[in-house]
């Protein structure tokens, strides 16, 4: 056997490495180029939320058509999933103490503080109070989302111009100041109740605290001129800065409201 013979033993062996390493070549350039790919699916999928953050605070800056879009979709008989897939999680859920299979689910926004009365994972009723803006740089001006079922919009009229007869108020003066009258509706209003009221979150609404004060005072001591003038007093002087619909009555719907020490601690 001639020296030569092992290596030509060693370059047969070796051939088929040599078949093998451009593949092993190409595919690691492929997984290579597949994961540049997901890295850069990822960037475009946080620049995409980046930019439709962005152009949605710039809407919401100048406008409220993003706001009034949320609130179009929301409806009494809504499944909770759907809602959530809205508005997101709440802040804060309470359980009633009427009823205990009722929740109270708040949504604080920038604009509005949004309730939802939930039971068996079903949206009952819910309730939409505009707040004051905070932000000095917005342009929008004021919220004023307009009132399902009515041709009024919140804080610009009062509430004696309501299309509906009233059936009941609800008031307070201490816990937190507030009124809301409830006008149940036919079949164009699915026969759901609509609330209308006031309440003072923010900085005081003047004269309203005194108003609503002389009405409970009437309605303490019985007295019947004076509470129709006092109730009068308040529905011909104040616009509605919340509305809300839904099957419950008026004691679910004032149980909903946050007192003023509930809603500084929360939110």
């Amino acid at each position: 056997m001639s020296p030569s013979e092992p290596a030509d033993n060693t370059n047969e062996t070796a051939q088929p490495n040599s078949l093998l390493r451009p593949r092993w070549t190409k595919l690691r350039s492929g997984a290579l180029y597949a994961v540049g790919l997901m890295i850069a699916f990822g960037n475009w999928n946080d620049t995409k939320e980046l930019s439709t953050s962005l152009y949605e605070g710039a809407i919401a800056h100048f406008t409220h058509q993003t706001e009034l879009n949320q609130l179009e979709q929301l409806d009494v008989g809504n499944y909770l999933a759907y809602s959530e897939a809205l508005f997101g999680i709440p802040q804060v859920v309470k359980a009633s103490r009427l009823d205990p299979d009722l929740q109270y689910r708040y949504y604080k926004a920038d604009k509005y503080l949004l309730t939802l009365q939930v039971r068996d994972q079903r949206i009952t009723g819910y309730l939409v109070q505009t707040l004051t803006l905070e932000d000095s740089f917005n342009t929008a001006g004021p919220f004023t989302p307009p009132v399902p079922f009515t041709p009024l919009s919140l804080d610009t009229q009062p509430l004696a111009t309501v299309p509906f007869a009233d059936e009941g108020f609800a008031l307070d003066n201490h816990n937190l100041v507030y009124f809301l009258e409830r006008h149940p509706m036919a079949a164009e209003g699915l026969y759901l109740n609509l609330y209308l009221g006031i309440t003072e979150y923010g900085d005081p609404i003047p004269g309203l605290s005194q108003a609503i004060g002389d009405l409970d005072q009437a309605l303490v001591f019985d007295e019947e001129a004076s509470s129709g003038k006092a109730l009068s007093a308040v529905r011909e002087r104040y616009a509605p800065n919340f509305y809300g619909l839904s099957e419950l009555d008026n004691q679910f719907m004032a149980e909903a409201l946050l007192t003023r020490y509930e809603f500084n601690a929360y939110f």
